[in-house]
């Protein structure tokens, strides 16, 4: 299993699963170029494709030739959609939590990545904890993760998926999430109650029971 976190995020979001799946398949997680403590290229443009080859190279590095159970979550659900369609044969099951075709964050946030370094730096140095880039990643991340679109490319997945989404979710909204859904051929979808935008740290025992039971492969249910 390979987890991928959201824009911002950083892979430590993963360890309930991590802890959860460590005994019972070989799990890996990484923080995405420019997040956490990876490398941050002056020249990287932090995009979906970017980050979807950077997932590849880790597969190379870390010697694993066999299909993989992907889990990615928001804008990392968007990576795992293009590294899935771009490698087939690389993807056995695909998992989106907290992902759709568009994720709009808002004209504040595109207004407030227009500021100064120093103005944000003290915002983003208070909300380390969750936001786990610079600043300067995070005004070319910012503009990548509101353009994304993937609207037609959730009918070309061609593995069994499954979608996940809190109740709550006020950006990834559960109606959108449903819209996704709906588009992919082979889907399973999971509301999960009394979660918004980070599911697997708010639920944690619920999105690994319906991960499980995927991973398990048990046949899909329509939503």
């Amino acid at each position: 299993m390979v987890f991928l976190h959201g824009a911002a995020g950083h892979f430590s979001q993963w360890g309930f699963q991590l802890e959860f799946f460590r005994t019972r398949c070989r799990c890996l997680a990484l923080d995405l170029r420019g997040h956490g403590q990876s490398h941050r290229p002056a020249w990287a443009q932090y995009s979906a494709e970017e980050f979807a080859d950077d997932v590849l190279m880790l597969l190379e590095y870390a010697g694993v030739t066999g299909p993989i159970i992907l889990v990615g979550h928001s804008f990392g659900g968007a990576v795992a959609t293009v590294f899935a369609l771009r490698h087939p044969e690389r993807v056995a099951k695909l998992a989106l939590l907290s992902t759709t075709g568009t994720i709009f964050l808002g004209v504040s946030v595109m207004l407030l990545m227009k500021a100064p370094n120093f103005l944000l730096n003290p915002v983003q140095r208070f909300f380390q904890k969750r936001v786990g880039v610079p600043v300067p990643v995070l005004k070319k991340l910012v503009p990548n993760v509101d353009a994304w679109d993937g609207w037609d490319l959730y009918p070309q997945i061609q593995v069994p998926t499954l979608v996940m989404c809190g109740e709550l979710d006020r950006l990834t909204k559960p109606k959108q999430v449903r819209r996704m859904a709906e588009a992919i051929p082979q889907v399973h979808y999971e509301g999960i109650s009394f979660s918004a935008h980070l599911p697997q740290l708010e639920r944690p025992a619920r999105v690994n029971e319906a991960l499980l039971t995927f991973v398990k492969g048990r046949s899909e249910r329509p939503f």
